[in-house]
């Protein structure tokens, strides 16, 4: 939960810059006054109508120095003026909204004859008038007129039209202040000789007084950009959002942030990451003046600096929430969240984008995260051998860089042997083995059936215990892996891989990964002889019994059909067997699965962003879980169509399992299921 308050901070003090972090905006175009010559300079590219006189007049301004006055010609009550020419203008694009607005100035009341629309500001198009505001006033008088119309695709000469609507010629209408804007809004005028403040910056497009105008917010100042802490009753101890000469938006990262920076300006130890897909809830005290909007938005850090990368979250759904001021304290509510779609999570700050004008007050910003339930798996067990702590910048951070070795190779440093071993089976023989295991060795051995002839006598004279099981496990067409068993520091498992079973090995369930999370360009699948086997020479020891000795032999199982096809690929495997006919069982076990070309497949690598939705979770989990991962089976769905059905399921073999920037990372190495090798 990200709960942030003020409680500490003295009154009228700024926040540490370390404490918050500003966003920066360049000048940005806000609004486009597409009217050219707006404030009325001169009558050149302006038409008369109904034979009115038109003059740039000194008269009267509301802006500038002149206006445009329209004086009728004593007999047409149609006399009006068309202030961007009245052969239809190309400012205007179909299926936008527009506004237009301009000042009239009357001095003497109408009388006579008027015109339906004088006194009104009208849109004319196809020669009719499709759009016309409400009438000035009929006295002497200053009054701002506005329409508001949505331009048609069959419009081809649309217009703007003043009317004065009087014949008399003393009846004088002026017009000043002309604002073309896009939306259904009436905006305060403005052109490009508008003075330029602190917070606005007014330009013309082109030629002065002959172009359309921007105004602009203006560049942030952070120096006028700060963060205060203050009181405002009923809140005691909140900050104050100052944005004195432009726009800027305030972020405030969890906690206390004296606590998680550092002079590296490192950010966010410790901190819950938001995952994309997340979904979270706020809320905050807001007083701002009912004359303000404030914009609330968030942003995702996705590493410990605030230069590093940024993505945005969305506040109830969208890119941002606008808050109206209230001239009084609210409390705000809602969901932030990170969409499902971002590459990657991150750490989440709070902000308030705000403008000139009245401070913002903020109180009581609590960000809360589900609550999750917890899911411990150990990852690795075993011995660690070496450890190296080094300080890194930041009050009380430490890293640790830790070298072990998996708890099984324990097994190396026990001998066994102190006498000689007589005749007995494979399961003899390993039973007697694991009787000899010391208890201080912390270590238990399991093994699944294997072919089971006869071993010779051995005097062992201290051996590593590891290596004699490896050693009889090879020779039985077995392989050893090392397991957890919660009840021992060391385990290990033998088992026949032409007949491997998942549920022996604490791995009865499968572990899913989706085709869809993989890099196609990385995900390869093979299938080479190079490992093919067409000729296994097993050693045996053949007994003398006058002599009471043993001699080494070897007998060769062939697969002459392989032979024929892929020619003499030897696997020469020593035993103690103490038969031929033993070692041709366990020759041709091993001859068995090892004469087809195996397809294997690499370029699995995911990461656990990667592994979405409950089943991508449980996937991942048991990846991480050291009792589970070695020899699991792992089923790839949604395999593209090219791919052999071979290997959409497949046993994990080996890989790598990497922790940084926040994320596992796994890439592995998988052999295909029904193959059984």
């Amino acid at each position: 939960m990200i709960d942030v308050d003020w409680n500490l901070k003295t009154v009228g003090a700024t926040l540490p810059d370390e404490e918050y972090l500003i966003q920066t905006f360049a000048q940005e175009v806000i609004r486009r006054n597409r009217a050219t010559d707006p404030n009325c300079t001169a009558t050149a590219g302006k038409t008369a109508g109904g034979s009115a006189a038109l003059a740039a007049s000194a008269a009267w301004s509301q802006f500038g120095t002149t206006s445009i006055s329209i004086t009728p010609n004593g007999v047409s009550s149609a006399s009006s003026c068309f202030p961007q020419g009245a052969a239809g203008l190309t400012i205007f694009e179909a299926g936008k909204t527009y506004t237009v607005s301009a000042y009239v100035r009357l001095t003497v009341a109408q009388t006579g004859t008027l015109d339906v629309n004088a006194r009104r500001i009208s849109i004319r198009a196809n020669g009719v008038i499709q759009a016309v505001s409400a009438a000035a006033p009929n006295s002497a008088a200053v009054t701002r007129l506005s329409v508001t119309f949505t331009m048609q695709p069959g419009w081809t000469t649309t217009a703007i039209q003043v009317h004065n609507g009087s014949s008399v010629a003393a009846q004088v209408l002026w017009y000043d202040g002309l604002l073309v804007e896009e939306g259904a809004t009436l905006n305060t005028y403005y052109d490009g000789s508008t003075v330029d403040t602190t917070s606005y910056v007014y330009d013309w497009t082109g030629t002065v007084d002959a172009s359309a105008s921007t105004i602009s917010f203006a560049a942030t100042s952070p120096t006028s950009s700060l963060i205060v802490a203050a009181d405002t009753a009923p809140h005691t101890k909140i900050v104050r959002l100052e944005s004195n000469s432009s726009r800027a938006a305030f972020y405030i990262p969890p906690r206390d942030f004296s606590i998680l920076l550092n002079p590296a300006n490192e950010w966010f130890r410790n901190v819950k990451s938001m995952k994309p897909g997340d979904s979270w809830t706020y809320s905050f005290d807001l007083f701002a003046s009912n004359t303000v909007n404030v914009y609330v938005q968030a942003r995702i850090q996705r590493d410990a600096t605030k230069e590093g990368p940024v993505a945005f979250a969305e506040i109830d759904g969208q890119p941002f929430r606008v808050v109206p001021g209230i001239n009084g304290w609210q409390t705000i509510t809602g969901t932030v969240s990170l969409p499902a779609d971002e590459p990657v999570g991150g750490f989440l700050i709070f902000g308030w984008q705000v403008f000139p004008g009245p401070d913002v007050f903020v109180d009581n910003l609590v960000v809360t995260a589900p609550a999750e339930t917890e899911d411990r798996r150990l990852v690795i067990s075993g011995r660690i051998t070496n450890v190296t702590v080094q300080q890194m910048t930041g009050a009380g951070s430490i890293e640790l860089a830790v070298t072990g070795m998996g708890g099984i190779t324990d097994l190396d440093n026990y001998v066994i042997g102190d006498e000689p071993w007589g005749t007995e089976s494979y399961y003899a023989r390993v039973s007697r083995i694991v009787a000899l295991i010391p208890f201080s060795a912390g270590a238990s051995v399991d093994y699944a059936p294997l072919p089971s002839p006869i071993i010779a006598p051995r005097d062992v004279d201290a051996q590593p215990i590891l290596g004699i099981l490896s050693e009889i496990a090879g020779s039985f067409a077995g392989v050893a892996w090392p397991l957890y068993d919660p009840s021992v520091r060391s385990h290990l498992w033998i088992e026949d891989p032409a007949d491997r079973n998942p549920a022996l090995i604490f791995a009865a369930d499968i572990i899913e990964i989706d085709a869809c999370n993989l890099d196609r360009t990385q995900y390869e699948v093979s299938q080479s002889s190079d490992q093919l086997i067409t000729l296994v020479e097993m050693g045996w020891m053949d007994n003398d019994p006058i002599e009471d000795s043993y001699t080494n032999r070897a007998v060769q199982i062939i697969d002459e059909d392989a032979v024929a096809l892929y020619g003499n690929r030897r696997l020469s495997v020593p035993s103690e067997i103490a038969s031929e006919a033993g070692a041709i069982e366990v020759g041709e076990a091993i001859l068995d699965r090892a004469r087809l070309s195996d397809w294997s497949v690499t370029g699995v690598s995911v990461t656990n962003d990667q592994l979405a939705g409950a089943a991508g979770q449980l996937a991942l989990m048991r990846l991480l879980d050291g009792r589970l991962r070695p020899a699991s089976l792992v089923e790839v769905a949604n395999l593209p169509e090219w791919v052999p059905g071979a290997v959409s399921a497949g046993w994990l073999e080996g890989g790598s399992i990497e922790y940084r920037a926040g994320r596992w990372h796994f890439d592995l190495y998988l052999t295909a299921a029904d193959t059984g090798s």
